[in-house]
């Protein structure tokens, strides 16, 4: 017994003992090592690395020791128990991950081997769904550009270590703000109008703060040497031509926030590289919690709403995913309770000093433009060269690598056919303000790999007969002609010296293949650039045309990242860009072989990552194969290999009804235009993380509709059995397509071969295209307004009030406000008494206001004030005023029973004065009756925060054949 009780008091000592050692201690005595020492991750994705065993007094840095660019840190905490980074992929390749850890008594440098793996997010399968028992939906034309299918991924590679995966983005709606209902306004009466509510009282001890700026409050996000410059202004700014995400910083104790609190804050900001951001976060972590504010340029101004507790830090953030900062410089951060207390004008703020621009060099006589060349009877023009226009800034590494301005950018084509006769077409489609050339000359290249060119063929291009001009915001224009002998096959070079151009929104094309060099200085002459700096993008070209004879016609191939040439470039597959090994640059190339066909131009018209239904990484393709078929002179064919992209790890076939209409589309205009139009069938990618048997079958449904009479296409060109595996026809032949599964990156050759080129020989005669109708008025009465807003609007939702905040007349502003945070808002307006539309009348509607909220909205007409909507056939002549769309521009969502006009509203506040026509067709609940409401609504799933309507106008254009 004694015995028991000596080791039951020895074994109770050890456990005070033990239990008496303090945590940290403990802690310490075990080793503190990385979650991970090898891990693998997709380009695009992120994975978190923890410190396992650290201890609360610990600090951690952390460091991408390889600088090749492969991944790059977007979040960290450096301090304490849950000391952890998360690194996003950028490129295939391998880095390593330093964390340089230190405790009291332990110091220990840890890494982590991080291997990038060129692969998109592959989107997880959901589980079949019942669409039979489903609502219809209506269409969501806001969605996160990053939920798109890219195409640019390869098969799924097992790693011995778990990949976990991080959202890209916040794509989660914010948490709504509850509806706080305005003073009921009075009845109005003939002798008095009622008192307006009164102003809010601004929250005690909360009013207007600066955000204070300096080194230990601004956290560069993105990237981990950072060294905030404080100016003598007050701003903040840092610069690193490897781009970084973001400045992070504390908001002021008595603004932070909880769940549903909200505050005003208005930010003025320069950056280089895109526009910027903003939302809330907690603690230093990249989740958003509040609403986004943005993407605008120089400011950032609305009410941002917290949707969790404690919001303490504010995110300024590029732009969109996958694009960096270069520069960026914060130069006030105000927040206040009330709109009215924050600023309505930005700062002064002391301007960087700007070197003045090398003068274009002028000859001591003034040359006259010469003669503006006008094609014989027997001439005419064809584009020999073209590509697919896109918004650039989705890619860091794929916009200018300087400010263009005061820049020569020198771009290499290669033409597809011979001539003597070249004009240009340059495109600003997607820019917000307008883009000046100094000088354009054009050039033969030497070698492709060089910017060198063969000065005797130096040629100055002008329009209107000036060198220097502007390109307009959202417009495209033509050169004039000049005389310029080139064959086909060869290489020239476009040299654009700049004066004052955009930073972002710059319209180009990202995949080039090709490499384009800039420069400083006006060099358009230059015979060998230096001290350049190179991309692979094209920037502001949609096409160049030569004359040709009357047999002379284009084929555009239309298509995603197959046909855009994926993998020719790459160098992580032992390519590098100007191969010229394109499936349509071997095309071209046995044209030329071919006597019959030497007249017949090649125009690549891919775009990676485009689907026919979403917009991710530019419009749909159901909505740009208009311009990308119509847009370039002297078309007579078309090759549409394009859909692979929708057919992503599919759970059902609804997908077939969805995308057959929009080929049917395609068959039609290419027809009413005198094109022939060949379908080539969806490539297999049983090998891809595409696959599932649903996609599988679709892809089937699809390629054997094509084949058949019913589909109306005038040949097949079958790159399906040319480089199917005859032992399993769902895959590409290993040989073509190695690992990736998708893209037949080495059969490029074997697809140009599989062409039968007599389908080329005989064109059809050019059908030009229709002039546009003229617009007149109807006669609604004092001249062509209409529903001038006032107790004609009519509220859809009828458990709303004129005073629930819902809708309501404002007579002071004469308008209509709308300001609802809890659904989504509908209004509507009777056209004017004895006015009336129908199915296939052209339609222009031109609408006023003032826009101070966050959510997009929309128009629609119909028979009632919920009747459903208008299909919108076709959108033009779009003027947008300062307010209205991250681009300027509407968008058209084209669903299976539903389409409306949208405008984005989203991207700042102002008044707005936009014009859009369209053409009116059957709506979901209007089957061809007359249209006698003009309808406004919140976008699907969102709300309209802020909106005044001002005046509303119609016009109908008499053709309704378009």
């Amino acid at each position: 017994m004694g015995t028991i009780k000596k080791t039951l008091a020895l074994f109770f000592a050890a456990v005070l003992l033990i239990t008496s050692v303090p945590a940290d201690e403990t802690q310490a005595a075990r080793k503190p090592k990385l979650s991970k020492k090898r891990v693998s991750v997709d380009v695009g994705s992120k994975i978190k690395i923890k410190i396992k065993n650290a201890v609360k007094s610990a600090k951690v840095s952390w460091k991408i020791k390889n600088k090749s660019g492969s991944a790059m840190i977007v979040k960290k905490k450096s301090k304490g128990k849950k000391a952890y980074v998360q690194v996003m992929g950028v490129s295939a390749g391998k880095v390593k991950l330093v964390a340089k850890y230190k405790a009291p008594a332990k110091k220990k440098k840890l890494t982590c081997t991080i291997t990038v793996r060129e692969k998109a997010v592959t989107p997880t399968v959901q589980p079949p769904v019942n669409v039979t028992q489903a609502p219809p939906a209506e269409p969501d034309v806001t969605q996160n550009p990053t939920d798109a299918p890219m195409d640019t991924q390869e098969p799924t590679v097992p790693e011995e270590t778990e990949t976990p995966v991080a959202p890209e983005e916040p794509t989660q709606e914010p948490t709504k703000e509850p509806t706080k209902a305005p003073t009921k306004a009075p009845t109005p009466t003939p002798t008095k109008k009622p008192t307006a509510s009164p102003k809010p009282t601004p929250v005690p001890d909360r009013d207007p703060a600066e955000v204070v700026l300096d080194k230990e409050s601004v956290l560069i996000v993105g990237y981990t040497e950072a060294e905030v410059t404080l100016g003598s202004d007050g701003s903040a700014s840092y610069e690193n031509t490897a781009g970084f995400s973001g400045f992070m910083m504390p908001i002021p104790s008595q603004y932070i926030l909880n769940n549903g609190d909200s505050f005003y804050i208005t930010v003025d900001y320069t950056s280089t590289g895109c526009d910027a951001r903003a939302y809330l976060v907690v603690n230093e972590v990249d989740e958003a919690r509040s609403n986004i504010l943005g993407p605008t340029a120089s400011r950032l101004a609305g009410k941002m709403t917290a949707t969790d507790d404690n919001v303490n830090y504010i995110y300024i953030k590029a732009s969109a995913y996958n694009t960096k900062f270069t520069s960026l410089k914060i130069n006030s951060i105000t927040i206040s309770n009330d709109a009215s207390e924050a600023p309505t004008a930005a700062p002064t703020v002391k301007p960087t000093a700007t070197p003045t621009p090398e003068p274009t060099a002028v000859p001591t006589v003034k040359p006259s433009p010469g003669p503006t060349y006008v094609p014989s009877d027997d001439d005419i023009w064809v584009a020999t060269w073209g590509t697919a226009e896109e918004k650039c800034d989705i890619n860091a590494d794929r916009m200018p690598q300087m400010p263009l301005e005061g820049t020569t950018v020198r771009q290499i084509i290669k033409v597809t056919t011979s001539g003597n006769k070249m004009k240009l077409r340059l495109s600003n489609q997607y820019g917000r303000s307008p883009v000046t050339v100094r000088s354009l000359h054009i050039a033969k290249q030497v070698k492709a790999d060089e910017s060198t060119i063969d000065t005797s063929t130096d040629t100055v291009v002008r329009v209107n007969g000036s060198e220097s001009f502007n390109i307009p915001a959202g417009q495209t224009i033509e050169t004039d002609p000049v005389d310029f002998s080139v064959n086909a096959l060869e290489n020239v070079a476009i040299s654009m010296y700049f004066g004052s151009a955009p930073t972002n929104n710059i319209t180009g094309h990202r995949g080039a293949r090709a490499t384009t060099y800039q420069m400083s200085g006006n060099n358009v002459s230059t015979k060998t650039l230096s001290s350049y700096k190179t991309t692979t993008s094209w920037f502001f070209l949609a096409d160049v045309s030569l004359v040709q004879p009357s047999n002379g016609r284009a084929v555009v191939c239309f298509g995603d990242s197959i046909t855009d040439g994926y993998g020719t470039d790459a160098d992580y597959l032992g390519k590098k860009p100007d191969s010229y090994t394109r499936w349509g640059d071997y095309f071209a190339k046995r044209l030329q072989a071919n006597p019959a066909t030497k007249n017949i131009s090649v125009i690549n018209e891919g775009i990676g990552s485009n689907s026919m239904m979403g917009s991710y990484p530019t419009d749909a393709g159901k909505d740009r194969f208009k311009r990308d078929l119509l847009d370039h002179e002297g078309v007579g064919y078309c090759i549409v290999l394009f859909g692979v992209n929708d057919l992503n790890k599919l759970y059902n076939t609804n997908k077939y009804n969805e995308l057959k209409p929009e080929y049917e589309k395609m068959v039609k205009l290419a027809h009413e235009n005198g094109i022939k139009i060949y379908a080539a069938p969806i490539l297999p990618f049983g090998t891809s993380g595409y696959y599932s048997d649903a996609s599988e079958q679709v892809r089937t449904m699809l390629n054997n509709w094509m084949r058949s009479s019913e589909s109306g296409f005038d040949g097949i060109i079958d790159f399906e059995s040319a480089l199917a595996d005859p032992a399993n026809p769902k895959n590409i032949k290993y040989e073509y397509t190695k690992d990736d599964g998708l893209h037949p990156y080495e059969g490029y050759d074997v697809m140009a071969n599989a062409i039968d080129l007599t389908m080329f020989e005989n064109p059809g005669p050019i059908v030009k295209p229709t002039a546009a109708p003229t617009a007149t008025p109807l006669p609604v009465g004092s001249g062509d307004e209409f529903a001038k807003v006032n107790s004609s609007m009519k509220l859809d939702n009828t458990t709303y009030t004129a005073s629930s905040g819902a809708g309501r007349y404002d007579w002071d502003k004469d308008c209509v406000m709308i300001n609802d945070a809890s659904d989504q808002s509908q209004g509507a307006w009777d056209l004017p008494s004895g006015v009336s539309l129908k199915v296939g009348d052209l339609v222009t509607f031109r609408v006023q206001g003032y826009y101070f909220g966050t959510q997009s909205f929309r128009f629609w007409v119909g028979s009632a004030v919920s009747a459903g909507c208008t299909p919108v056939m076709l959108v033009k002549n779009v003027q947008a005023g300062s307010g209205i769309g991250s681009t300027g521009y509407p968008c058209v969502s084209n669903g299976a029973t539903m389409n409306q006009l949208a405008l984005n509203a989203n991207a700042s506040t102002g008044a707005f004065d936009v014009t859009f026509t369209f053409k009116l067709g059957e709506s979901q609940n209007d089957t061809g009756g007359s249209y006698t409401h003009f309808t406004l609504k919140g976008q699907y799933g969102n709300y309209i925060d802020g909106l005044a309507i001002k005046n509303v106008y119609l016009t109908k254009v008499n053709d309704t054949t378009y």
